[in-house]
């Protein structure tokens, strides 16, 4: 199979981009498969030239240009053809569109996802999808991802749980579930310095950054007075051996003097 300008123009695709394809291949061209993995190393909107094509009525996984649509247009297939596509190109275009498949095609969503879906986009199958998740599946999300669960269902968190996040993230447990935390014997006095802490953004560099700092050293105790004065002087951004990012603080107790360096890993989600 194969498609001319004038073809692509019936069905849909816009005269810009027919004219940016012409450039490449040719007033004339006869655009087939293997055409496409030249236009995909330049900058051109493929995804617009895979959903008139998508949406055609002769189009189904046996079309030549299947597999390029999936690797271009994984949305386009899911809303058009999600009912219709094996079911293992099904969980992978979910897969790479989670936020969309949930907020737009939940329904097409095989339940035995989800559990996969909650790792992989927390926030976005929470507030989606909280429904559609198995009691076993909520509870291995908070013992395998205790400091991204924490943040969207500390009542959730069994006992137990919530005291290992304790021991391993005192700020986040906290924060987020100080009561409980009290009630099962935690003593967050022992909230000191020496810690790392995991700073959860969005992007980076973030404006966020700075002020979630700060609000994490103003709640340190000082390990040699035990006063609450514990401020930040200086700070330095690094790479560690991995490529992921942290931030060292120096600080000084105002209180005794005594001084202390902070860090703080950034962790970046992708926003749903």
């Amino acid at each position: 199979m194969e498609f001319s300008a004038e073809n692509l123009s019936e069905l849909g695709v816009s005269d810009r981009l027919i004219s940016a394809i012409s450039k490449q291949l040719g007033s004339d061209f006869r655009l087939r498969p293997e055409e496409l993995g030249v236009l995909s190393e330049l900058d051109l909107p493929l995804d617009r030239l895979m959903k008139p094509i998508i949406q055609s009525d002769d189009f189904s996984s046996k079309h030549p240009f299947f597999d390029f649509c999936v690797d271009f247009s994984p949305k386009a297939i899911l809303s058009y053809q999600g009912d219709d596509v094996p079911a293992s190109t099904l969980e992978e275009l979910i897969l790479r569109e989670p936020v969309y498949a949930l907020q737009r095609e939940i329904n097409k969503i095989p339940s035995s996802l989800f559990s996969q879906l909650v790792k992989i986009e927390p926030k976005a199958t929470l507030h989606f999808a909280e429904s559609r998740l198995q009691e076993e599946d909520i509870v291995r999300f908070c013992q395998e991802l205790p400091e991204i669960a924490i943040r969207y269902m500390p009542e959730k968190f069994g006992d137990d749980d919530l005291l290992r996040l304790a021991e391993i993230s005192p700020v986040l447990a906290y924060e987020y579930a100080q009561e409980r935390c009290i009630s099962l014997g935690v003593d967050f006095s022992t909230l000191h310095h020496g810690r790392e802490f995991e700073l959860v953004v969005e992007e980076f560099p973030s404006l966020k950054i700075p002020a979630m700092e700060k609000t994490y050293i103003a709640r340190l105790l000082c390990d040699n007075c035990g006063q609450n004065s514990i401020m930040g002087d200086a700070c330095s951004l690094y790479d560690d051996e991995n490529g992921s990012k942290f931030e060292l603080w120096d600080c000084t107790c105002v209180s005794c003097g005594s001084s202390t360096t902070i860090r703080f890993n950034i962790v970046v989600e992708s926003p749903s």
